[in-house]
């Protein structure tokens, strides 16, 4: 028990150190910005405070993660349960869209357009800043909502042995919670993204 206690505060303190130096180094970014001429400022500059409000989320849940000891018992009642669950899974995602217009963005602004065509058929139409904005927040809004109706509706109090666990429960089955999570932990959040930028990055 001792030793586990040790583990536990040893990557409590590890992770602690990571997350103070991103935000610091982060927040050091959006004052910069800030200062900046609006000439300056594009999507580019815009994404990356996104990508790090996103990540401010992902540090609060890790927190609450720790705060559940151990066993990660859960004291809390459904509705709770369920926010946490739909954060926990959707903010991946989200972070993959993000990386993924960051990446067609700036490759479609600062790229050599001979050597490559990356994204050009969506930002290629030089739509300007304040409607990319729009356009990207919108967007985003809509598909976290979406992402986020299976997942509320998925999450249960568990109780397994006296102890109450908040988990994803569909039905009475394994292969059911395990295509849950193949969809939303590897194919949403990964192998789709990597699809897509696979299929509109082209190398000349």
């Amino acid at each position: 028990t001792d030793a586990s206690t040790l583990g536990g505060w040893v990557w409590v303190v590890l992770f602690g150190l990571v997350m103070t130096l991103s935000v610091l180094a982060n927040l050091v970014l959006v004052i910069s910005v800030l200062q900046m001429k609006k000439k300056r400022q594009n999507l580019v500059y815009l994404l990356l405070i996104v990508l790090f409000l996103v990540n401010l989320v992902d540090y609060g849940l890790l927190i609450f993660e720790f705060s559940l000891g151990l066993e990660h018992e859960y004291p809390h009642g459904k509705a709770p349960c369920a926010v946490y669950q739909t954060v926990s899974k959707g903010n991946p995602i989200v972070q993959a869209i993000v990386i993924l217009l960051l990446v067609f963005y700036a490759a479609n602004q600062y790229a050599d357009q001979k050597s490559r065509d990356c994204g050009g058929a969506i930002i290629g139409q030089r739509l300007s800043t304040p409607a990319l904005i729009g356009l990207f927040l919108s967007g985003l809004t809509v598909i976290y909502g979406l992402l986020a109706l299976p997942t509320a509706a998925f999450a249960k109090i568990v109780i397994v042995e006296g102890k109450r666990y908040c988990e994803i429960q569909i039905g009475q089955g394994q292969k059911e919670i395990s295509i849950y999570y193949l969809v939303y932990s590897a194919i949403l959040s990964y192998w789709l993204p990597l699809l897509v930028s696979k299929m509109f990055c082209k190398q000349g």
